[in-house]
């Protein structure tokens, strides 16, 4: 006889859909090539008859084969998922790499940028110290220049102030001298 074959009612029945799920994925365990046949009331069948026995035999060589296939299948596929998996794993650590690169690179750039920021700025006090220098002897000079004609002038007004005290001096001596000449010239006369 053949090998003794194992299946349950549950297994050919479809009201269990993750057993159906598992049959249509490929996997089926089965152990040494040998399936069991569990028959029940239903059907049942004489182990006898010759004739049935090979067209189960048959049968259950095209199930064997049919489960090896769908096996062979399920392998393919899982090496399939495992090879795209570890693509999308590469592209993965690629794309990290890149964006790794670009924030380093960013950085890099924000750090000269923040050193010729500190530079202009440097640059740009330097300016602002030499005009605030140069507005300041400006103003210095505007200040002296304002002082010396003040003080110009307050020479200019002491000069005036002496001429006027020594005009009337000589305006009193002048009208001094004529009403003496004249008490004179009346004496005389």
């Amino acid at each position: 006889m053949g090998d003794l074959i194992h299946l349950d009612n549950h297994i050919l029945s479809e009201t269990d859909p993750n057993e159906i799920d598992l049959l249509e994925s490929g996997y089926i365990p089965y152990q040494d090539d040998k399936i069991e046949l569990d028959v029940d009331q239903k059907s049942s069948f004489e182990v006898g008859d010759n004739m049935e026995n090979k067209n189960f035999d048959t049968f259950f060589k095209e199930l064997k084969d049919d489960m090896r296939e769908r096996e062979s299948r399920t392998r393919e596929e899982i090496n399939a998922r495992e090879e795209r998996f570890e693509r999308s794993l590469d592209k993965y650590h690629q794309e990290n790499k890149e964006r790794e690169e670009r924030i380093h690179q960013l950085i890099t750039e924000i750090k000269d940028d923040t050193k010729d920021f500190k530079n202009e700025i440097k640059e740009d006090n330097k300016e602002f110290k030499s005009d605030i220098k140069q507005e300041f002897q400006n103003l210095i000079q505007e200040f002296q220049q304002t002082q010396e004609i003040v003080s110009n002038l307050t020479k200019h007004n002491e000069s005036i102030a002496t001429t006027n005290k020594w005009s009337n001096i000589a305006t009193i001596i002048g009208i001094s001298a004529v009403v003496v000449a004249s008490i004179i010239a009346l004496i005389i006369s």
